[in-house]
């Protein structure tokens, strides 16, 4: 999208001319098709690595730009959010050791990061979301100022007609909203192209649509967000509900959200993918500067298509199909677009070849067999993967396989035959598939470790100071290239030191409960006693009907009050301090041994967002 001319649409008029263009490079695809002119070769790989920028503390730096004009290398470039990057790595033959020259290229380019990175203080961090991510990070500043990004967010939000919307469920929960398309800015991936022969594309990519839950179930690496633990891989929730501009929900009608998986196997044209896009979705905005599709065909040239792929780039399938043209030689591509970043290069290199192997592998396999096959299965595996990743059972022709038998037995032996067929160098072949098993036998993917680990410090820390202890052990690993299989637990020992190093540039957010206890202003003492009893509790905090903070009420303050149905409110204290979320640990330390017993409430907008006592220092 990043090479079009994006334009608002401003009326009718632009929006139906639009639409003409876009059916116009429809029936040129399709002729293009019938007339077998685009290029049969299926052996071209490419990559797209998406990466988070992050300070020393592991929280995300929004410096992309001074990053970017740093490197002045145009295989990076920009993501939605100051805090992304994006680099394109230059597409591959698959046969020999084309695999390894592309993690060559991958490991080149991130040490070119690196090193730009250093005098801005900047770190190049390889997660599906960043654990550090916190709503303070999703407002407009954070936006890349490039028009099509302001746009896309504006025009998506107008067709939805009011906020954004995500609600997520897991060992947590998350329900927020928010005026832009930001949410989308905390899934970083790997995004993986296949060049497909026209001629099987059908056949290859209901295949890919087949084997996409086994494949995510073992590539999991995005547990957490803002604090909590929800699905093995939050990018495949939280992406389509930060695009969703559904609002009405009648059990009478469907609607498809623009990310989504897919309704049915493709039946009959690769077209079809296209045409159903066009039809299900409104335009977001129009593109100027495009040609005429037919006559450039009529002439012997292959057109670009930018009306339809426009509109297809505001879509978005996890298994999308791609169309380009180098040297006046059309082509497709399938891209793979549900693996997330990281946990280091070697584990998204093994990935690739395993996904690259199982894609090939698809060539020789049954014709039609997606006939015997009900999508709808195929759909379940893939969402019960993103949400419980190595522990998923998938339904395989009716039957229920666990995760890493049918990886371990079947997809791994099926994925060697695929490379082997394709003539790739045996040992890249050993090397990465050997990083596919060894997470199987270990039990440990990305989101294994995090989650673990996440709950353990959780028991001696709050969620914010171990997300930044999480992302900054990561990193280490990461500079290492150590598979996530071979990742240990966090010692203690680090823990320890990570709180004394970082004291004093440690905030109220990072030491502050979030688990409030409040009660209304028109709540009884009674109520009030029953709960401090129950909670061993000594205070409560105060709000209105709206969940605005008006005081604390002390225990001793209403223990012995005689008429036990009075309202709390005649008795809110003045005995407590407010601090805000940003509120430095030295000056809390000083409240705190100052003013013993005394409440240090953590103040946002008016709102109780934390508590803080003693005990969390």
């Amino acid at each position: 999208m990043g090479s079009f001319f994006i334009k608002k649409i401003e009326n009718a008029e632009q929006k139906n001319l639009f639409y003409k263009e876009i059916f116009d490079d429809l029936e040129v695809f399709d002729q293009m098709l019938a007339d077998g002119v685009l290029n049969p070769d299926n052996n071209m790989i490419g990559v797209e690595q998406e990466l988070c920028l992050i300070d020393k503390f592991g929280l995300p730096k929004k410096t992309a730009l001074e990053f970017l004009s740093s490197i002045k290398d145009k295989q990076y470039t920009n993501e939605l959010a100051l805090f992304n990057a994006e680099i394109n790595l230059n597409p591959q033959p698959l046969q020999g050791l084309g695999l390894k020259q592309i993690a060559d290229q991958l490991y080149s380019l991130i040490e070119v990061g690196r090193k730009a990175g250093e005098p801005i203080n900047t770190e190049l961090f390889l997660t599906g979301i960043l654990p550090t991510i916190t709503m303070a990070d999703l407002t407009f500043v954070s936006m890349t100022p490039i028009e099509r990004y302001k746009v896309l967010s504006q025009e998506l939000l107008n067709l939805r007609g009011e906020k954004f919307e995500i609600f997520l469920e897991g060992v947590d929960d998350v329900k927020l909203k928010l005026e832009s398309i930001l949410f989308e800015a905390c899934n970083t991936s790997i995004q993986l192209h296949m060049q497909i022969n026209p001629a099987r594309f059908l056949h290859m990519y209901n295949w890919s649509q087949l084997i996409s839950g086994p494949v995510l179930s073992v590539c999991t690496n995005s547990p957490l967000l803002f604090g909590k633990e929800l699905w093995s891989e939050n990018r495949i929730a939280l992406f389509k509900q930060s695009l969703d501009t559904r609002i009405h929900y009648n059990h009478f009608r469907e609607k498809v959200p623009r990310v989504y998986f897919g309704e049915d196997w493709l039946q009959k044209s690769p077209s079809e993918l296209w045409k159903s896009a066009v039809a299900r979705f409104p335009l977001v905005f129009r593109c100027e500067g495009t040609d005429n599709s037919t006559l450039l065909y009529a002439s012997g040239k292959m057109p670009e298509l930018k009306s339809v792929r426009l509109h297809n780039g505001t879509t978005y399938t996890w298994n999308r199909m791609c169309y380009g043209v180098d040297d006046n030689m059309a082509h497709l591509r399938i891209e793979c677009r549900y693996l997330p970043s990281g946990p280091t290069i070697v584990d998204e290199v093994a990935n690739m070849v395993f996904w690259v192997g199982l894609m090939k592998a698809g060539e020789t396999q049954e014709e039609n067999f997606w006939k015997k096959i009900n999508f709808s299965a195929i759909k379940s595996n893939f969402y019960k993967a993103a949400r419980t990743g190595l522990l998923t059972e998938f339904d395989i022709f009716g039957e229920n396989i666990a995760a890493s038998e049918l990886i371990s037995n079947t997809l791994i032996p099926l994925a060697e035959k695929g490379l082997k067929d394709s003539n790739v160098d045996q040992s890249i072949i050993g090397k990465y598939l050997g990083v596919i098993s060894d997470r199987i036998e270990k039990n440990q993917t990305g989101s294994i470790w995090q989650v673990e680990n996440f709950r353990r410090l959780n028991n001696k820390f709050k969620p914010a100071l171990v997300s930044k202890i999480l992302v900054t052990e990561s990193l280490q690993y990461q500079k290492e290239d150590i598979p996530v299989s071979e990742w240990s637990d966090i010692p203690d020992h680090s823990l320890h030191l990570f709180f004394k190093n970082n004291f004093k540039k440690m905030t109220a957010k990072d030491i502050m409960s979030h688990k409030i206890q409040a009660i209304d202003i028109d709540t009884s003492v009674l109520f009030a006693l029953k709960i401090m009893e129950w909670q061993n509790i000594h205070h409560l905090i105060v709000e209105d009907q709206k969940e605005v903070f008006k005081g604390v009420v002390y225990k001793p303050d209403i223990e012995f009050v005689v008429n036990k149905n009075e309202k709390v409110l005649k008795y809110i204290s003045k005995n407590f301090y407010k601090v805000f979320p940003n509120t430095s640990m030295t000056k809390i330390q000083q409240i705190v041994n100052r003013e013993e017993g005394m409440a240090v409430v953590v103040i946002d907008k008016h709102k109780t967002v934390g508590i803080i006592t003693k005990n969390d220092l």
